[in-house]
This record gives C-alpha cells, structure tokens and sequence, in this order.
C-alpha cells in the first residue's frame, strides 16, 4: 500500500541580532531593533537588512513587506557615531555605497500580486502604535522617497540603454526584418502600462505593418497606409 506524503514549505530564518522578521497572513513585518539608537542604520544592521530581500523571495506566501522600528522611531538614518569613526575616505565612501545598494535592492524588491499581469514593488513603512509623525520623520520619509525614486529611475534608466544598445548591435549582425518583432515587443516594455502594439513600416510607397504584440499580425498585414492617408 503506497503512503502519499506531503511536503511542508519551511523557511529557514537567520538569527538576526538587529531587527526581527515575521510573517502574518501574507504579510511580512520586518523590525528595525536598535531604539537605543534610533534604529540608526549600522555597518551590522544593514548587513541584516540585506538578507531580507532573499528572505521575501523564498517565501511563496508574501504578498506585502512592512518596514517599522521598535521604539519612538522607525529609523534615524545613518549611523554618525560609526560614520564619524571612519578615518579613511576609501572605507567611508564604500560604507556609504553600501547602504544605498541596501536600500536600492529593498525597494526595487518585486513582491508577487495574485492576479496581476506583472509584479508590483511594494516599499512601505509604518508603525504598530498610532501617533502624529513628527516632522522630523517627516522630512526623513520624504529624503527617503527621493533618495529611492532617483535610485529606481537610474536602474531604470540604465536597464533601458542597456537593451537597447543590445538591439543595435544585433541590427548590425541581422537585416531589420529579422528585428521588427524584437523592437516592437522592447518598444512596449519601455512604455510605462503599455501592454499592446504595432509596427509600421515605410515599404513599396506605403505603410504596412511588420510586427504586432496583442493583435492579428496576420489580418494587419492586408491593410497599407499612404502618407497621405495619415494627415
């Protein structure tokens, strides 16, 4: 007689000695645990912090990441008495290059959303006790939100001239006939919420589609275009 056994997901979660990592209901609460400090950001706990996105990316059941501090704040930033210790330029400007990579992975972290056609970045801090913020942490957030919007859009940036200096040295390699769908299908990711297109090209005094993502290629084909049609 054969015995079906079932396989329990286990997620194997390091000892961290400088915040907390807990999952609820889909929702995973990662603790900042420095408040004698401010939950200031050490060499150590950024080190801690920079487990968390592998963390995240194992566990099949987070669908949300909650970022918060224990204490009277969520996080003070830097850590200057450490930052102050540094006597050499070269150690304090990888100290510094460090955090933001920390930082740029945890906000760029692609959490799954059940349903939707692509991943959703998910960043978000808060704070279990309900009170005013001050404006401190006001002005702090909002450093923040800078600091990582001008992070995402460098990445994003660079992802962009990246794929297409690939489709230009692919150009050089294979006729453009070859390439029409490729640059269609790059052209939409690069548009923000774009999900569908088309590629029309000048060919035999008309315009005649090449290339379609999300239409009939084929029924696309029988039409053409003149110039003047399209003023």
């Amino acid at each position: 007689m054969e015995h079906e056994h079932e396989h329990e997901f286990v997620l194997e979660i390091p000892e961290f000695e400088h915040l907390s990592y807990e999952v609820e209901e889909g929702i995973a609460l990662v603790t900042l645990k420095r408040p004698e400090a401010l939950n200031a950001l050490s060499q150590s706990l950024l080190e801690e912090l920079a487990e968390i996105p592998e963390l995240v990316q194992q566990d099949p059941e987070v669908r949300a990441v909650i970022f918060t501090g224990e204490g009277k704040a969520f996080a003070a930033g830097a850590d200057l008495k450490e930052i102050a210790a540094i006597k050499d330029p070269f150690m304090g400007r990888e100290y510094a290059l460090f955090g933001q990579r920390v930082l740029a992975e945890i906000a760029a972290l692609p959490v799954p959303t059940p349903g939707a056609p692509r991943a959703r970045r998910i960043f978000v801090v808060g704070q279990r006790a309900e009170r005013l913020w001050r404006r401190s942490e006001v002005d702090l957030l909002l450093l923040a939100c800078r600091t990582l919007g001008l992070g995402l859009e460098r990445l994003t940036e660079k992802a962009r001239h990246e794929a297409v200096n690939r489709i230009f040295l692919e150009l050089l390699e294979k006729p453009p006939e070859e390439l029409y769908q490729a640059v269609l299908e790059e052209a939409i990711r690069q548009v923000p919420g774009a999900e569908a297109g088309s590629l029309l090209v000048w060919e035999d005094g008309a315009y005649r589609y090449k290339a379609a993502f999300g239409y009939d290629l084929e029924g696309l084909k029988a039409l053409a275009f003149t110039r003047e049609a399209q003023l």
